[in-house]
């Protein structure tokens, strides 16, 4: 800071001499005749200040933009630079041929595999509903959900009234019948002797036959309660058995209650050693198929875990509004692992037959279009639009695009589409 001494004289100073001329200063230290000086000073600082702020902040633009132009260069230029079909890249760079990986494509015997949803189903032949064919008190349930049980094994036992009815009365008829017969015996006896009259010997034939008929009703009766008169034990409970060998997969109905709806099953059986996959094959792929033909499948509950079965059934009828007709396939079960709703997938092949495969790491995709670089000498490659098939563990169909002793970039393909 410059200041100007004042016109006044000097004053003595404590040792008797005169002091400098003071400097008129204002507070802060600016002197009176620095303020329009400073005042001036502080506008054209705050001006170059401004000034300095536009400047720095174009040069922050300037720089913003080229550093902006060199990331996003690679991607404008991956647009710009695509690779036109029919239009060869000649590449003298040595470094760039050495990365460069080239090799025929192959032609090999393929076969394309379709697939379509499926669903695991229970043989419907092999699901039964357990009925009581009697209405009772159900007195014991000898089974639980999900045990096995054998074709003939006591299920459950029910006191019914209509049951010990059927009983008495095929007793009666028995006893009925084995007494007209006798009587048969003695009127055919005497008639021999000829003491007894033919009426007396017609009546007694009529009386007997009247009473065989009226057994057999009571038999056929009996019998069709599971009844077998020369086995089971008379005066007990009705026995419920299971007429197929499967698993308890569903139960509904507990102990004591009162059974009065013969309609309504108590449980049901199934025999899960085999199971449908049952799938809505599209009208277009039914030439694939025929019954008998081993086909293969995987399910989303064991992935990785293909399954193979055979085609027990094709639909008649095709469906008008999806275009699909019903297939079934027949899967062992032995083990239990399917279950009756699981999803699947079911895997149709076609007869194999000879296609021009390639790596998929020689395939470049540029947004909707794959395009494959062909060596046409060896430093000259024509970028190729191809049309690509299945994929098959690391190579793929090429449907359209090559011919068969064509030779490709394997490897660092993209590197020629930059």
């Amino acid at each position: 800071m410059f200041i100007r001494a004042s016109s006044g004289e000097g004053r003595a100073d404590f040792g008797g001499r005169k002091a400098a001329p003071r400097a008129e200063v204002e507070p802060f230290g600016f002197p009176k005749w620095a303020l329009v000086d400073r005042r001036a000073a502080g506008k054209r600082f705050r001006a170059m200040h401004q000034s300095n702020r536009i400047n720095s902040a174009t040069l922050c633009h300037v720089i913003a933009g080229i550093v902006g132009s060199w990331i996003l260069a690679p991607a404008i230029l991956a647009d710009q630079q695509q690779p036109m079909p029919g239009q060869p890249i000649k590449v003298t760079d040595q470094a760039l041929r050495g990365k460069l990986s080239v090799e025929p494509v192959k032609v090999e015997m393929v076969e394309a595999e379709l697939s379509e949803p499926g669903l695991i189903e229970a043989d419907p032949t092999s699901v039964v509903h357990i009925y009581p064919p009697v209405t009772g008190h159900l007195v014991k349930i000898w089974v639980q959900l999900g045990d096995a049980v054998k074709e003939g094994q006591l299920l459950a036992t029910l006191t019914a009234p209509d049951f010990l009815q059927a009983q008495d009365n095929f007793l009666k008829a028995r006893s009925q019948l084995n007494l007209t017969e006798k009587q048969l015996r003695r009127e055919q006896a005497l008639w021999d002797a000829k003491i007894a009259s033919t009426g007396d010997l017609e009546t007694a034939k009529a009386n007997n036959e009247q009473a065989k008929s009226d057994y057999d009703d009571a038999l056929s009766i009996l019998r069709s309660y599971g009844f077998d008169p020369d086995k089971d034990q008379f005066g007990q409970p009705f026995r419920l058995v299971s007429s197929v060998t499967g698993k308890v997969v569903d139960m509904t109905t507990g102990k004591g209650e009162y059974k009065t709806d013969p309609t309504q099953p108590l449980m049901t059986v199934a025999d899960l050693s085999h199971v449908w996959l049952s799938a809505n094959v599209q009208e277009k792929d039914l030439h694939f198929l025929s019954v008998g033909q081993d086909i293969g499948a995987t399910l989303m509950a064991y992935p990785g875990e293909q399954l193979t079965g055979k085609v027990l059934y094709i639909g008649d009828m095709l469906d008008p509004d999806t275009r699909t007709t019903k297939v079934r396939l027949l899967l062992d079960n032995r083990d239990g692992r399917l279950k009756p709703g699981m999803f699947a997938t079911v895997l149709i092949k076609d007869i194999p037959k000879e296609e021009i495969t390639i790596p998929t790491n020689a395939v470049v995709q540029v947004g909707n279009s794959a395009f494959v670089f062909e060596q046409t000498d060896p430093t000259t490659y024509l970028p190729r639009l191809v049309q690509l098939g299945q994929q098959h563990g690391e190579r793929v169909v090429i449907t359209n695009g090559l011919t068969r002793d064509a030779k490709v970039v394997v490897k660092n393909a993209v590197l020629l589409g930059q």
